[in-house]
């Protein structure tokens, strides 16, 4: 957890030569922290976070066990300081221009260099660059960075501001608040699936950099189409084949009369552009440009390759400096699609889809929180485990939601490799905020920093301004009240002062007002409206959609939305990733422990879990908290949490399973839906949420389960109608080829392993990127005489007939809730493991018995608690009775197939029912 990636401890000199740029790394562990009044010190690593530091130096226990949250929230409410002493010889120091660039304080500080103080910070999503020059000596040197307690500072903004400023901040969530006042992680005061650490800390590198003639900061390359040709024969959609790049690179200079020439290239070709004599030091701005053809797009993962290229950038100083700074590009258009629908269009409205190199994309996808209280925390390889297991499961994208961070540079990194295309929300969530002119001028500077600084990745699909505000306008008591007062500050802050700082930087991507939206009415160069009313619209734009009353899997209760941007359903964590965290002899083994009380953040959660268990499967008995004579908590056994857990998941994934299948559908109807993005991929910690990956990228059931509804070709099935009728439909998101095969409708006997009946649809025909209805009939008509809907389990198989399109699809439907199915007994066995390749096994097992067994899982378990990191190629599976199946696994790391073997425990429906 507390790994890092960075070499730390070291003070690096990067070059000692008079006459060229140099930087001195002030990364590492030689730093020290100490709060207010000096009772609390420790040794200190940056990047970091002063809880990381304490735990590390075992001030505190692991921040993550049981009540950590809470019970360290003293850390929060103190002011900390963080501080060393850095050694810089004569040729630095004698360098026209030195600067202390930080590029990420969280949040309030004030930095000193050898007791002076230099600058002050209140945004912890900006690069701050910070003269030094004349305040360094050759030899030895100091640097302390003061950090206020967020919590007090949001308390003192709010008091002295002059009317109120709602948020949304639940006691059940055990945070803190007044998080809207400060340009912080909003979520790190807590949120209704993670804890409130609220930290403090140096948490992005800081270094020192000096320069006799320029210093490049940024480099923010545009690439749009020249020219575009058919994608294929026939094909209507048109695909870039040259492009025309614009490279934008801002600089400082040391001083007065820097001159040079800047030159900028892809694959040799180039553009180049003169600096002309500077008036003195300060940021510089240059442009140039220049035309490719011959490059490979760069498309999004299913669609074809995640092709890039080295953009190489040199700046020729006249006085003799050289730079080179190189971006990896890729090279793809992106549009944003809302034009009005036809005449007959469900709702009328305006359609919203995204365009990729002219070719329409459903998105496939979820939402993405961060993946840890403390992102320092975080190595490359937890952040590339997380996006492999997006690409794995056929996501072509992710939404970083909006109340958490900016991601660093790797997640971006990874998600051109991987071809996820990423919807990026700017840093606000579920508030109104100020706007008061300090707020905007910060805010204004975070979003410029942040533009520049992701604008080259491919994968970065679309600017949206905020999660969820505009529908907050209507939320609570003072913006309903006062709406003109609290819509002018809606307006200046994402309308006036967002939108442009985005635009200025990069308008080669969409802006999108907020999520959810309807958009704007009038958007052109000069003027933009936004289309104001229920922002839950399914006519216009994107929706967020939750339901927890009836029951999670009935369609009919669906929107039928043009973009589904958040849906979901709570589950547990998965036991191996929980068991750390619990203390059994507490009571803790027991879904409504006091513990598993204080993790659950949404208000009744627990109570419609169990609803839902109930009206589909079952609610396990000894999973509960009770109390013995003395009034202590006690708790039932560990199997028994472990089966309320595995149903708890079971019943999310049947929830946004058929809620995505119905999305899926949708892009053939009237609704032309073109986008389900589920909520969430991913966890912060171990506690009831609506993700599909645990931490650690431990894959619950969902996840598998999402491997299967989005893949590109897929099958599935609803029931519609006062006479009840069974659709199945096949959705086909290749662009260029027709999907043809056959439907088999195969009706398979619960307690007898046996097809009962099966119905073919010969010669199918789906055409590339669409989907249809390929078969209907009366579910009474399918059923054999005596046969009851609670008999047969419905399987259905997309067999396809051309060699050069394989893809084949199947999919389970059942025809009543599972509860009120009669499975016969078995019991699983792992019969062989087998290693394939150092980090991939085969595993063969095979349930004894008779009869089907649905929604069985298999659990290797987590590193958290002695199990196996990686996930299975098939999983959470409807299983026949004797019949031997292997899967593979692939391994986080290099594995031992004896334990792996051991590691793997069974899941299954009726041993969880059963209490086994």
């Amino acid at each position: 957890m507390w790994a890092r990636n960075k070499m730390l401890g070291i003070l690096l000199l990067l070059c000692t030569v008079s006459n060229a740029l140099q930087i001195v790394d002030l990364n590492g562990s030689n730093w020290k922290v100490n709060n207010a009044n000096g009772t609390v010190s420790a040794p200190a690593t940056v990047p970091g976070a002063v809880h990381t530091d304490l735990f590390a130096a075992k001030v505190i226990g692991n921040p993550f066990y049981r009540f950590g949250d809470t019970d360290y929230r003293w850390i929060a409410l103190d002011d900390w300081t963080f501080s060393r002493s850095f050694s810089v010889d004569s040729s630095f120091v004698s360098l026209p221009r030195q600067e202390l660039v930080c590029e990420g304080l969280d949040t309030i500080a004030t930095v000193y260099i050898n007791g002076a103080a230099i600058s002050k910070a209140d945004n912890m999503f900006r690069r701050y660059i910070i003269d030094v020059t004349g305040k360094l000596r050759a030899g030895t040197n100091t640097i302390t960075v003061v950090f206020r307690s967020a919590v007090t500072v949001g308390k003192e903004k709010c008091a002295a501001y002059p009317y109120k400023v709602p948020s949304t901040d639940g006691a059940v969530q055990h945070g803190e608040l007044n998080r809207h006042f400060l340009r912080k992680e909003q979520c790190s005061f807590s949120w209704d699936w993670g804890p409130g650490f609220i930290p403090q800390g140096i948490w992005r590198p800081i270094k020192l950099v000096g320069y006799p003639e320029v210093y490049i900061t940024d480099v923010v390359p545009l690439i749009t189409p020249a020219s575009r040709v058919p994608l294929a024969k026939d094909s209507p959609y048109q695909v870039p084949n040259s492009w025309n790049v614009k490279v934008t690179v801002h600089m400082r200079v040391a001083g007065a009369g820097v001159s040079g020439t800047l030159t900028a290239g892809v694959q040799g070709l180039t553009g180049q552009t003169a600096l002309s004599p500077t008036s003195g030091p300060g940021p510089v701005t240059l442009t140039t440009g220049f035309s490719v053809s011959g490059v490979e797009p760069w498309w999004p993962n299913g669609m074809g390759s995640q092709q890039m290229y080295d953009l190489v950038v040199n700046f020729k100083g006249s006085r003799g400096e050289a730079i080179q700074v190189t971006k990896r590009v890729g090279f793809r258009s992106i549009e944003l699609i809302t034009t009005p629908l036809p005449d007959g269009q469900a709702g009328a409205g305006n359609a919203m889809y995204i365009k990729v190199n002219g070719v329409p994309v459903f998105m496939r996808g979820s939402n993405w929180i961060p993946a840890s209280p403390f992102p320092n925390s975080l190595s490359d390889e937890d952040l590339r485990r997380l996006l492999v297991s997006a690409q794995a499961a056929n996501m072509n994208g992710l939404r970083v939601w909006g109340g958490g961070i900016y991601q660093p540079d790797i997640f971006y990194d990874l998600a051109d490799q991987l071809g996820l295309l990423i919807w990026e929300d700017v840093m606000f969530a579920c508030a109104m905020y100020p706007r008061d002119g300090d707020f905007l001028a910060n805010v204004a500077e975070e979003v410029r920093y942040q533009v520049r600084r992701l604008a080259s990745h491919p994968s970065l699909m679309m600017w949206s301004a905020n999660n969820e505000n505009e529908g907050a306008l209507w939320w609570y008591p003072e913006s309903t009240s006062n709406r003109d007062l609290y819509l002018a500050d809606y307006v200046k802050l994402y309308v006036d002062v967002v939108r442009p700082a985005i635009m200025s930087e990069d308008n080669t991507r969409p802006f999108w007002p907020s999520s959810p939206s309807n958009g704007p009415l009038v958007d052109t160069d000069t003027l933009y409206v936004l289309r104001w009313g229920n922002v839950q619209s399914p006519s216009y734009g994107d929706v967020h959609y939750y339901s927890y009353d009836g029951k999670c899997t009935d369609w009919t209760t669906f929107p039928k939305p043009r973009f589904a941007s958040e849906y979901g359903w709570q589950s547990y964590p998965s036991y191996a990733v929980l068991a750390p965290d619990l203390d059994p002899a507490q009571g803790d083994l027991a879904y409504n422990s006091p513990l598993l009380e204080h993790r659950q953040h949404h208000p009744d959660g627990t109570a419609q879990i169990v609803k839902q268990m109930a009206l589909h499967t079952c609610v396990p008995a000894a999973a509960g908290a009770a109390l013995d004579r003395h009034g202590k908590n006690v708790a039932g056994s560990q199997r028994g949490l472990e089966n309320f857990i595995y149903l708890s998941q079971a019943v999310q994934t049947m929830c946004i399973q058929a809620q995505t299948e119905h999305y899926r559908r949708g892009r053939d109807t009237k609704a032309y839906t073109m986008g389900a993005v589920y909520w969430q991929l991913n966890d912060i910690w171990a506690g009831q949420s609506w993700s599909s990956l645990d931490i650690g990228a431990h894959w619950k059931p969902l996840h598998y389960a999402a491997k299967r509804f989005f893949e590109p070709v897929h099958v599935s099935a609803y029931e519609d109608g006062i006479l009840p009728s069974l659709h199945v439909h096949l959705a086909n998101e290749d662009p260029t080829r027709a999907w043809v095969g056959d439907l088999n409708v195969e009706l398979w006997s619960w307690n007898g392993s046996k097809m009962v009946s099966r119905v073919t649809q010969s010669n199918v025909v789906v055409p590339p990127n669409s989907g249809k209805e390929i078969y209907s009939q009366v579910v009474e008509l399918i059923l054999p005489r005596g046969v009851k809907r609670a008999d047969v389990a419905v399987v259905l198989d997309a067999i396809p007939r051309l060699a050069s399109f394989p893809a084949r699809s199947t999919n389970t439907h059942y025809l009543t809730e599972l509860k009120e199915v009669a499975l016969s007994p078995a019991t699983f066995a792992v019969t062989d493991v087998s290693l394939v390749e150092p980090t991939r096994a085969n595993v063969t097992f095979v349930a004894h018995g008779s009869g089907l067994q649905p929604l069985v899982f298999l659990e290797a378990g987590s590193s958290r608690s002695g199990g196996v990191d990686g996930y299975f190629s098939d999983n959470y599976l409807l299983v026949m009775a004797e019949i031997p199946i292997t899967l593979q696994f692939q391994g986080w790391g290099p594995l031992d197939a004896c334990a792996l073997g051991r590691s793997i425990k069974f899941y299954s429906l009726l041993d969880a029912c059963s209490g086994h």
